[in-house]
């Protein structure tokens, strides 16, 4: 939780006060330039968080750069609260989930999943491919 509120730019105890949630604003936007997200590093992946401007968001969008060629290279797989949505922008990935046959995604290619299973991405093509992904729980 640290990393992802730091990276966010909000404190922690924003994630627990119940106070904030009655608020809902309106009329939000966010635009994010090409290469000017919040950069994310971790264990085969390079996270762009986009639309960092916006604190209480409902979902968590970012642009990632998938380095991993192996489940090796992962300490554990991710699971988490919501659901995520991830859409090929260049290359190949392997979805491997929890209770399903890795899949493989291609160039335009999408996968829409629950996040509380067991997840991890790999890049299977010629280099790293790069991914749109939005998170709708707590990573």
């Amino acid at each position: 939780l640290k990393k992802i509120t730091r990276g966010m730019e909000i404190d922690l105890v924003d994630l627990f006060d119940e106070r904030r949630r009655d608020f809902e604003p309106r009329g939000r936007r966010s635009i994010t330039r090409r290469g000017e997200g919040k950069l994310n590093l971790t264990k085969g992946y390079r996270h762009e968080l986009l639309a960092t401007d916006i604190s209480q968001k409902r979902m968590l969008p970012f642009r990632t750069i998938i380095t991993a060629r192996s489940l090796d290279e992962f300490d554990d797989w991710e699971s988490h609260d919501g659901e995520e949505m991830l859409i090929v922008i260049s290359g190949s990935v392997e979805v491997h989930t929890e209770y399903y046959a890795p899949a493989h995604l291609d160039q335009g290619d999408a996968i829409y999943f629950d996040s509380r299973m067991g997840h991890c991405v790999i890049s299977v093509g010629d280099g790293d491919a790069e991914v749109f992904w939005v998170s709708s729980g707590a990573m």
